[in-house]
């Protein structure tokens, strides 16, 4: 090997997640319940199931990402 030449290792994949998904649904859900109230469809209930589902995948995301940096720190 010359010594300008450099090993490079392959990166590591990224794990992926379906947290992104769950909390652009979550969005959504919030969203149709919020803008179908004022035409008498009572569906607070999507709101709710939306904030819901928002604060578990937020939760998700980010103890996935602290447990990629304590693994990242160990290395």
């Amino acid at each position: 090997m010359n010594k300008n030449e450099t090993k490079h290792e392959p990166a590591e994949a990224i794990r992926q997640t379906y947290a992104p998904i769950a909390m652009a649904m979550g969005i959504t859900m919030i969203f149709w319940g919020i803008l179908a109230h004022p035409y008498g469809i009572g569906i607070w209930a999507m709101s709710a199931g939306g904030a819901g589902m928002l604060a578990w995948a937020l939760y998700s995301w980010m103890r996935e990402i602290c447990h990629e940096w304590s693994v990242q720190d160990e290395s």
